[in-house]
């Protein structure tokens, strides 16, 4: 009976921490309670969250390089391109590489976007894993659903910003494609060109 009534008690203290906001603790890789499989476990989903948060690193990175790209190569090219001296073939090839480079900076916008909502994921499954271990070695009391769908829903979250990239990448594609042949005609007829050899 007394063990009946602290099972009740852990029960319903767990469901008001997971309903109130409340966090799955941590569990040391080193816990000897813990069988060396569950500590495997346990280390792939850590290695998870920081390569996650590595991708996120990388995605802002990329995105500053661009917009520093962009700022440069946008305003150089339409000083040399845009004016007088470019002429209309000029200006159409300063048009088409604004919108390139416009479709560039949007890529690495969503691709940042995509890197931060998978880091919520690893994060999440990896308290998930910790809950599922906790509860497997009597360690702690969990309630473990609203946790999977947590899991679930930010699956989903990260599938449709998979499909949000890979649009945005045949996006640029395209449009490379028609600024690198207006860029040619416009090559052809003598037009300068040394203002896209800018290093990022």
């Amino acid at each position: 009976m007394r063990r009946m009534q602290t099972i009740i008690g852990l029960l319903f203290a767990a469901s008001l921490l997971i309903g109130c906001g409340g966090h799955v603790k941590y569990l040391s890789l080193r816990d000897e309670r813990l069988p060396l499989e569950a500590r495997r476990w346990l280390a792939d989903a850590e290695d998870e969250v920081a390569i996650a948060r590595a991708r996120v690193v990388d995605a802002e990175n990329v995105l500053s390089k661009i917009e520093d790209y962009q700022e440069h190569m946008v305003g150089q090219l339409k000083d040399q391109w845009g004016g007088s001296r470019g002429g209309a073939d000029g200006l159409k090839a300063w048009q088409m590489f604004a919108a390139y480079i416009k479709e560039r900076v949007g890529l690495a916008e969503l691709t940042l976007k995509a890197a931060n909502v998978a880091e919520d994921l690893a994060k999440m499954r990896l308290t998930q894993a910790r809950a599922e271990t906790a509860m497997r070695y009597d360690l702690a009391v969990y309630e473990l659903p609203p946790i999977a769908e947590k899991v679930e829903k930010l699956r989903g979250e990260v599938a449709e910003m998979t499909k949000q990239v890979e649009g945005q990448r045949v996006r640029v594609e395209r449009s490379a494609g028609e600024a690198w042949k207006v860029f040619h005609q416009f090559a052809k007829k003598g037009g300068v060109t040394n203002a896209l050899w800018y290093t990022y």
